[in-house]
């Protein structure tokens, strides 16, 4: 289901400019009982209307870190969920 999300965003989002705000990351333990990590990436950026906006990262790809500079693109309506396009360098 995420597959198709990223996709549809994609290919109908509206890019933006954002920055890494906060990664949280947590430890469950998976069914085998081993540990697993993982990290929630937010991201903050501006609308086409001029609105901040704080969203949570769908496609972290390689290793981010806070304050990096990234292409988003973002859907109207769910703009508190970001797709990242690349990386601004």
């Amino acid at each position: 289901m995420l597959f198709f999300w990223i996709l549809k965003v994609k290919r109908n989002g509206i890019e933006a400019e954002a920055y890494v705000s906060r990664i949280e990351e947590h430890e469950t333990i998976d069914s085998d009982g081993m540990p697993m990590r993982t990290d929630d990436v937010y991201v903050v950026y501006r609308t086409q209307e001029g609105r901040q906006v704080e969203a949570s990262l769908s496609n972290q790809g390689r290793r981010i870190d806070v304050g990096d500079r990234i292409l988003i693109k973002y859907l109207p309506g769910r703009e508190e969920y970001a797709v990242r396009v690349r990386f601004r360098g």
